[in-house]
């Protein structure tokens, strides 16, 4: 074989690993403009996203696949789990977040953000020991404490589950809410979210909605990617009548919608009836009372 075709050869392997090595950071980017170019509903955009995510990224986190990865190449498959794992909270993609974040730190090429990344889609997945080991193993990253988690009495993972807020060094409990088999009002509010503090101030103020929403309704915030411990405490102090609780994960709420707050459900015996969702400068007092009236809850 002549030293021409020697050469020749030699250029198309390397070229061939240049494109399999280019092919993640290309992929990475091809999500990141999915995410970036979608115009449309928010569930719509996830769709889009994973679409891209499965066909072009799947089988970019195995063991195999990652060690032989070059740094850039690593950096871009976590960067794009990352990206995926704030939109959509399946397991499959925290595993392949958590298998990238591995490579990286073998490697020695974890930064802030990345950890900070990290520990917060461990947050959302409430794998609140992992996160912990992470805060501790990081010191640098700054990140916030993490409380144990501990199962109250009598728990039920089957069942809508929530987290109840504890003071700093106390565990806090997952536990079943008393979710009524008659009617009930479930609200997804924030304690950080404008929109669910004026509506809570507008319904304590409403001598027609307090005392329905005191007997009657259930407030529950998101899986969040942080704890907002002194949040949701501050909140409990303030409003008494409508604490808000974080719930232990969405797919325990499969009729609730967490993604926006806040979002007022109306149900009879375990049934959505009614749905409003936002609350305006005006406020929505005319679509509160209708979700009541569908329920017997007002004339």
């Amino acid at each position: 074989m002549s030293a021409r075709m020697l050469l020749w050869l030699g250029l198309v392997a390397c070229s061939a690993v240049t494109c399999v090595q280019a092919s993640v950071v290309v992929d990475a980017a091809s999500l990141q403009k999915t995410h970036d170019d979608f115009k449309g509903p928010l569930d719509q955009r996830i769709a889009a996203m994973r679409a891209v995510f499965d066909a072009r990224l799947a089988d970019a986190f195995s063991s195999a696949r990652l060690t032989a990865m070059s740094d850039d190449e690593v950096r871009a498959a976590f960067d794009a789990a990352a990206l995926m794992a704030f939109y959509d909270h399946a397991p499959e993609v925290l595993d392949d977040q958590r298998d990238a974040f591995g490579e990286l730190r073998r490697r020695g090429l974890t930064d802030n953000e990345r950890v900070k990344s990290m520990f917060g889609t461990l947050i959302a997945h409430r794998r609140f020991d992992e996160a912990r080991a992470v805060a501790n193993d990081f010191p640098a990253a700054a990140l916030e404490s993490v409380p144990e988690l501990h199962d109250a009495d009598g728990f039920d993972p089957h069942r809508p589950a929530i987290l109840q807020v504890a003071q700093s060094g106390t565990p806090w409990l997952r536990q079943n809410p008393v979710v009524s088999n008659d009617v009930q009002i479930i609200v997804v509010g924030h304690p950080l979210c404008h929109f669910s503090q004026n509506a809570t101030l507008a319904i304590e103020a409403d001598s027609t909605l307090a005392d329905v929403f005191a007997t009657h309704s259930l407030w529950i915030g998101p899986a969040d990617r942080h704890v907002y411990r002194d949040e949701y405490l501050d909140w409990r102090e303030q409003h008494p009548r409508l604490p808000i609780v974080p719930i232990l994960d969405a797919a325990s709420w499969p009729l609730i919608d967490t993604s926006s707050t806040p979002r007022f459900y109306f149900l009879r015996d375990g049934v959505v009836q009614a749905e409003v969702v936002g609350w305006p400068k005006e406020g929505n007092r005319d679509a509160i009372l209708a979700g009541l009236k569908k329920i017997g809850l007002a004339d």
